[in-house]
């Protein structure tokens, strides 16, 4: 009873409280985590280490998203509402890819995607309403913070370089899922990537301008966060770069 009362939709929808113990606890777990793909990565390495450890999470990001649809459909909610075209659920279907194919390209996007719109999507969680201990609740973190480990996986383990043209995938993908979005917001009724209002919770949608000229807003933004993103993973190679071209000029 206590199961099936955490699974179905609830009347009595709240406001996501940010920073509170179930999500600081949530955090704190993701942490652990990644500290932990940190201190083994060597151990991780290791051919079959690392077969096991992307078997299990594509089963378990597979697993998740599948029980969000179940939840959906018993909910008597419409699937055109959770079709992959916000940032996160397009992610979770590359990761699942990714972590099958280890394909480059495919990584440079998810890692874009991970450290701009899912971060946010996790520091300031659109929860609809569906709070701990609801189901939404532990799925929301479950999928999204696994887009990050995976993320951070590729890049600590398999150690993936992100390069220059890696912004260009990015923003490209950025801008056609954008528009696939938008076309569906305008079939379905739908708010896919928040194109046609902001989100009821609070975000960071909520300092920006009115609709529509935040959508403007959101391509600077987008090209300032991919270079921030670029810059800090690859810190050591620029100042080196820096280093070396000061050296010349004053030489």
């Amino acid at each position: 009873m206590v199961l099936r009362e955490l699974w179905m939709a609830t009347e009595e929808l709240k406001p996501f409280a940010l920073f509170d113990l179930p999500h600081i606890t949530a955090l704190a777990i993701f942490a652990l985590i990644w500290l932990s793909i940190v201190i083994w990565k060597d151990k991780i390495r290791n051919p079959k280490s690392d077969r096991l450890c992307r078997i299990f999470m594509f089963i378990f990001l597979a697993c998740q998203q599948l029980l969000f649809y179940i939840w959906k459909l018993d909910a008597g909610a419409s699937l055109a509402t959770a079709l992959p075209l916000h940032i996160c659920g397009f992610s979770i279907f590359l990761c699942l890819i990714v972590l099958v194919t280890q394909n480059v390209k495919l990584f440079y996007i998810i890692y874009y995607f991970a450290f701009s719109g899912t971060l946010q999507a996790v520091l300031t969680p659109n929860m609809e309403g569906y709070n701990y201990p609801h189901f939404r609740f532990f799925q929301y973190f479950a999928g999204h913070l696994t887009i990050i480990i995976v993320a951070l996986y590729f890049k600590v383990v398999k150690e993936y370089k992100i390069k220059l043209d890696s912004l260009l995938y990015a923003f490209v993908t950025l801008n056609v899922l954008a528009a696939a979005a938008f076309a569906a917001n305008i079939m379905l009724d739908t708010n896919y990537m928040f194109l046609l209002h902001k989100p009821d919770s609070f975000s960071f949608l909520s300092i920006l301008a009115p609709w529509p000229y935040y959508l403007i807003q959101l391509e600077f933004l987008a090209v300032i966060f991919f270079l921030i993103i670029y810059s800090i993973t690859n810190i050591k190679d620029l100042t080196f770069s820096l280093s070396s071209f000061l050296k010349k000029v004053f030489a």
